[in-house]
């Protein structure tokens, strides 16, 4: 898998007054500043990468790079919470996180059992992070991407307080 991008079209005549403040801080960053973007605010973007998996919590899961398998992370701990057996905790699609590092999407589903209570999970792209060592999980919403802007359209006010865009926002991930 590659870097992630996000492409995003706001809408035109959206008032300038409540937008202007977004724009000045866009504006702020440029094409150069990275800055920190999460798909968390309930009603609005949480649906976008909501927690696909059966388990009733996802709180203290802990994983590592897998040692021999590239492209794998492996749970270490589901943090106190005991998967039914079996329990699919992890579908593809799923977004993951080594916390404070980078975000992966999950490309199998992940089945817990009792035969398997430390399963592998297989992702995107071959994880960067260092091999053995145990990250804390954030999953869907809680997810954090660092990101620069690198396409920043023009903006025009018309009909008093609205503003129309000449294209979309390009965003790309920046590795940690």
């Amino acid at each position: 898998g590659d870097t992630w991008k996000f492409t995003v079209q706001l809408p035109n005549g959206i008032r300038w007054s409540d937008i202007r403040p977004y724009v000045q801080e866009f504006e702020n960053l440029d094409r150069y500043t990275t800055d920190t973007v999460q798909m968390n605010n309930a009603g609005y973007t949480d649906w976008l990468n909501k927690y696909l998996g059966d388990s009733t919590t996802t709180t203290g899961w802990t994983a590592q790079v897998h040692p021999s398998i590239n492209g794998r992370l492996q749970f270490v701990s589901f943090g106190g919470y005991t998967p039914a057996d079996p329990e699919t905790v992890l579908r593809a699609g799923d977004i993951i996180q080594l916390r404070g590092k980078n975000v992966y999407q999950v490309t199998t589903d992940v089945v817990y059992s009792s035969g398997d209570t430390t399963p592998d999970i297989l992702v995107n792209r071959v994880p960067l992070e260092t091999t053995g060592t145990t990250y804390n999980l954030d999953i869907g919403p809680l997810a954090q991407w660092d990101v620069v802007c690198t396409q920043f359209p023009s903006w025009t006010i018309f009909a008093r307080d609205q503003v129309s865009w000449s294209g979309a926002f390009v965003f790309y991930e920046v590795t940690r």
